[in-house]
């Protein structure tokens, strides 16, 4: 039998016992013994009195009994364990079950996958609950999903949402999902509180390396009065060496392209464990295989290989890419999927800064050539050339980039109208020449603190003919990935490319202070040096203001100055810029947890929408805004793959489509081997367990309590009983005059 620490001084009432004792002592008669010889025929016989000495201390040791028991009453004392399990009453428990979605539980073992195991076992321990018990469920991905919160007693919605669960894919972080389990059941008012963690017993998800993140968990199970209990269920065959190889994501050269022309992808394949192999990796587009896309790589144990395609679109639309492999006994993996969209050519704008009457020297010239090189049968990029007096507001409306040639200087309408022009997602090109007119450009501000240009311009410098090295650019400083193509290696001959003449170029530093929506969406990113000339010069400098960029070059893009129109990479070098530049609006290939978005059209509301995808079924977006756009918007990305908007009542044909990508770290089975198991167990953190009636039994063991004070008072009235019937028979007996 155990007491409350908090009632232990309730005890104190034990000392109330000595009362009848005292009241005993203080009520005995005082009195002179008179010798009389007559009385000796009067007195009590020996058995008699000593009767009546037997009936008071039985008397005085009941009323002593009485106020004990009244004492130990009040104190709530119970019992755990053995017997006072059987004649008490089993406790109620608050259980937070988290099932591991995480793709490496679809990892095909002999009877089922971890993740359906883990789903069968929850609801056979549904099973073994009580009425009064509650239940939590999360379903543990990169970001937790809490599928039943606040708890239920409702059983019957508990299984309903374990059938309902999507199949595993992604990440997960077991410790995360602990502590969001403690914080649930810091809610509840059950006395017994626990967490199941079922999972496929991977080493990955629990973070091991990062010590703050165990800390967090001892942290969290120290606050609440009531400890939760920790266990956590390995559902894996136990087969230590499970080899696997996994695609990675697809790396776009670019998202937006038009029809004709070819775009660039990549991915990685990686093997963790196994034996070397080769490996055929496939493409298919929107669900068919591409016609001569397979490629064979060799893979080595625990190595990896990157795999290149190039696939050019014939019209417009959005395309749905596969990359994928002969499918192992982890699937969730073996693909990897990116959209594509195709458009009408670009209508770009190019505003020639310098006017000549022969047009093969206006700054314009070699721009417009090489737009026109693809043809007119199917332009991939349409262009439009204007003097610096005709750029205006709706002049830019209709188009997506714009090119400054060598201009002198814009009026403050036309500084407006490129402000706003970039901040809606417009793409702007500076290419000064003799004409810019520097301290114009250098005050061309955005607001108080930020420029629109990314650098300033300081002056022109030459080359200098004594030097024996040419200025050209530098091949290394070319890390973008739209850029990688041109460099030495890989291009022909832009990095060949000669400078007679460059402007010095002195990168900005960017004030970003946004406090709210309507800031945010005006920021200026810090300003990035994308090329560089072989003397360290910077050449391109690219700056994001708001959903737009602007690229600033050193030089001109026509003959003054380089020799870069004469490249074989100039082409290709412009266009690849303006797909850049005019990449969709729309962001269609997006990380876990980020927001898939459409712009809405005047007379759209969200509710015109439904997105379908993985775990989601015709849900309504939500409204959102970017600058003056109307946006549908839907956050709830928790789980990779691809999702859809589609508009109420139209083809199907109309949906537009989204990837949700996840990294493939899961893809490491490496599993928590004897020394992970002991530092994830330490300081009685969790404990491992196979059944759940092994939970039930230590928490009927542990955790029940059962309370006796209703014993004691049982018992308190049979005492209060025979006290007053001993008091009566002493009465009848006329145990008051005998005295």
């Amino acid at each position: 039998m155990s007491f409350s620490f908090l009632n232990i001084a309730m005890l104190a009432g034990l000392v109330s016992i000595a009362l009848p004792v005292l009241a005993h002592l203080l009520s005995k008669r005082r009195y002179d013994v008179v010798q009389w010889g007559a009385m000796q025929f009067l007195l009590l016989g020996h058995k008699t009195r000593r009767r009546i000495r037997f009936q008071d201390i039985l008397l005085l040791l009941l009323r002593m009994l009485l106020l004990a028991c009244l004492a130990f009453a009040l104190a709530r004392p119970y019992g755990q364990g053995g017997i006072f399990n059987k004649i008490g009453k089993s406790v109620s428990r608050d259980i937070v079950f988290i099932i591991d979605g995480s793709g490496s539980t679809s990892w095909k073992q002999e009877q089922q996958t971890p993740h359906a195991a883990a789903i069968q076992w929850v609801h056979q321990a549904v099973e073994e609950l009580n009425p009064g018990d509650t239940v939590s469920l999360i379903d543990a991905r990169s970001r937790n999903r809490r599928l039943i919160h606040p708890a239920t007693s409702s059983f019957p919605l508990v299984r309903k949402e374990l059938d309902r669960i999507p199949e595993p894919t992604g990440t997960s972080n077991l410790t995360e999902a602990v502590l969001d389990a403690i914080r649930i059941l810091s809610t509840t008012s059950n006395s017994s509180r626990e967490v199941v963690v079922l999972t496929d017993g991977q080493a990955y998800p629990w973070k091991l390396d990062d010590e703050f993140g165990l800390q967090r968990i001892d942290d969290a199970l120290k606050q609440p009065e009531i400890t939760p209990a920790v266990a956590v269920v390995d559902l894996s065959d136990g087969k230590e060496n499970r080899a696997n190889i996994s695609v990675g994501q697809i790396e776009l050269s670019r998202q937006m392209t038009v029809p004709g022309f070819p775009i660039r992808f990549k991915t990685t394949l990686q093997q963790s464990g196994g034996v070397a192999q080769q490996v055929e990796v496939s493409l298919a587009v929107n669900g068919q295989p591409a016609p001569e896309s397979e490629r064979v790589v060799n893979l080595l144990p625990n190595g990896e290989a990157v795999v290149e395609f190039e696939h050019v679109f014939p019209v417009t639309g959005y395309y749905r890419l596969t990359l994928s492999i002969t499918e192992d006994k982890l699937p969730q993996d073996d693909q990897s999927e990116a959209i594509v969209v195709v458009e009408n050519g670009i209508p770009i704008l190019l505003v020639d800064g310098e006017t000549q009457v022969d047009e093969t020297k206006s700054e314009t010239f070699f721009l417009k050539s090489a737009f026109a090189a693809s043809g007119e049968e199917s332009p991939w990029v349409r262009t439009e050339v204007i003097q610096p007096r005709e750029l205006n507001a709706e002049r830019l409306a209709r188009c997506q980039v714009v090119f400054l040639c060598n201009l002198n200087s814009v009026t403050q309408e036309q500084r407006l109208a490129l402000i706003d022009f970039v901040l809606q997602g417009g793409g702007v090109v500076f290419a000064p020449g003799e004409q810019a007119e520097a301290a114009s450009w250098n005050r061309f501000f955005i607001d108080k603190e930020n420029t629109f240009l990314p650098a300033e311009l300081s002056s022109i410098n030459e080359e200098n003919p004594a030097e024996e090295e040419l200025v050209t650019i530098e091949s290394l400083s070319l890390e973008a990935p739209w850029l990688q193509q041109f460099r030495k290696e890989e291009g022909v001959d832009f990095w060949l490319s000669r400078y007679s003449k460059w402007w010095e170029l002195k990168p900005r530093s960017v004030t970003v202070d946004a406090e709210t929506p309507e800031e945010a969406a005006k920021s200026v990113s810090r300003p990035s040096v994308l090329i560089k000339l072989t003397n360290g010069t910077p050449y391109l400098v690219s700056q994001r203001i708001g959903d737009g960029t602007v690229l600033q070059f050193a030089a001109p893009l026509d003959a003054d100055w380089s020799t870069l129109p004469a490249r074989n990479d100039f082409v290709p070098f412009l266009h690849e810029m303006v797909f850049r530049l005019a990449d969709v609006e729309t962001q269609h290939n997006v990380s876990v947890g980020m927001p898939i978005q459409i712009p809405l059209n005047e007379d759209e509301r969200p509710r015109d929408y439904h997105v379908t995808g993985p775990g989601v079924d015709a849900v309504v977006p939500e409204l959102a805004r970017n600058g003056r756009k109307n946006l549908a918007s839907f956050d709830d990305t928790t789980i990779p793959g691809v999702y859809w908007y589609e508009r109420k009542n139209a083809p199907q044909a109309t949906r537009i489509p989204f990837v949700v990508t996840d990294d493939r770290a899961e893809s490491d089975l490496t599993p928590l081997d004897k020394l992970a198991w002991e530092t994830l167990a330490a300081n009685d953190r969790v404990q491992r367990i196979e059944l759940m009636s092994e939970l039930t039994n230590q928490t009927q063991s542990e955790n029940s309590r059962t309370e006796l004070w209703w014993l004691l008072l049982l018992v308190l009235l049979v005492i209060l009983i025979s006290e007053v019937a001993l008091t009566r028979k002493m009465l009848l007996e006329g145990h008051a005059d005998l005295e």
